[in-house]
């Protein structure tokens, strides 16, 4: 075999060449090896209940512990495990939820009235009339708080009249009446009602509730 002659200035090229690809082989080994460890499943869902209340009676722990069940959140209203706070009156239950940080939804169903399984995709599998995605209607001057939802009976208050009347509470401290005048509708026709507020203090997330007839403050 010839022998390749080379003057100091081509072998040190070769050289440089030579440790650019043994760089080059250690940098692939290492990803290689990247490749083989467990990485976390990004695709995984996370279901995190935000606020829950039952009969004017604030369950968000409980009900984080019973239902949330894997990527989805499995509520069965005839198994609540809180027990019947309002004895006598018929009741409605309510969840505010979200999965992965995103958009927030809720659903609010009286007592007893089956089971519903909320999956990040957004589906519900019990009738999509109770479930909702959170109004969040933008507060009318800067503020402190947002508020996401407000569930009055059965349903989600909609009316933007009745969040603005609710930032000006907030802003004086004023006491919020839990009455169909305020809420300005009566959305379960003789039933005593319930009612649920949900917003973020400076991005905390936070929740008040009372029944039918009483004053709240929110909380801070």
């Amino acid at each position: 075999m010839a022998q390749l002659d080379l003057n100091d200035a081509e072998a040190a090229a070769w050289g440089q060449i030579a440790q650019v690809a043994r760089a080059l082989a250690r940098k692939d080994t290492a990803l290689q090896d990247d490749d083989m460890l467990p990485h976390p499943d990004k695709s995984k869902a996370k279901a995190e209940i935000l606020a829950a209340h039952y009969g004017g009676q604030d369950v968000t722990t409980l009900a984080t512990q019973q239902f949330i069940h894997g990527d989805n959140i499995v509520i069965s209203t005839s198994e609540l495990a809180c027990g019947d706070p309002w004895k006598g009156i018929l009741k409605s239950f309510s969840v505010i939820y979200r999965f992965n940080d995103g958009k927030i939804r809720g659903l609010v169903v009286p007592e007893s009235d089956g089971k519903f399984t909320l999956s990040p995709d957004g589906q519900v599998s019990e009738g999509e009339s109770v479930a909702f995605v959170a109004s969040n209607h933008s507060p009318p001057f800067p503020t402190p708080i947002e508020i996401h939802s407000v569930i009055y009976g059965k349903s989600q208050v909609e009316d933007e009249e009745v969040y603005k009347k609710l930032y000006y509470k907030f802003t004086r401290n004023d006491p919020i009446p839990i009455t169909n005048e305020f809420f300005n509708k009566d959305p379960w026709f003789n039933v005593v009602k319930s009612a649920a507020i949900v917003y973020s203090f400076n991005g905390t997330v936070r929740s008040i509730s009372g029944r039918e007839g009483d004053d709240i403050l929110f909380a801070l």
